[in-house]
């Protein structure tokens, strides 16, 4: 006997959450040599100043 899988919608939260790994994926692995591209030598000044940048975006979203 053959089933058929049913032909089901996602919802735009679902898609979501299915997009959100592989782009994050993506950004992790092409954004150092970017950053080591255009930084040069001062390339560890950049995760600082994410860092920062970040934690203040935390705080705000927190508060």
């Amino acid at each position: 006997m053959i089933q058929l899988i049913e032909k089901g919608k996602i919802s735009g939260f679902q898609m979501v959450l299915m997009m959100h790994p592989t782009i994050m994926a993506s950004g992790l692995i092409l954004m150092p040599s970017l950053t080591a591209i255009y930084a040069k030598q001062d390339a560890w000044l950049s995760p600082i100043i994410a860092s920062i940048i970040g934690y203040l975006n935390v705080y705000l979203a927190i508060d």
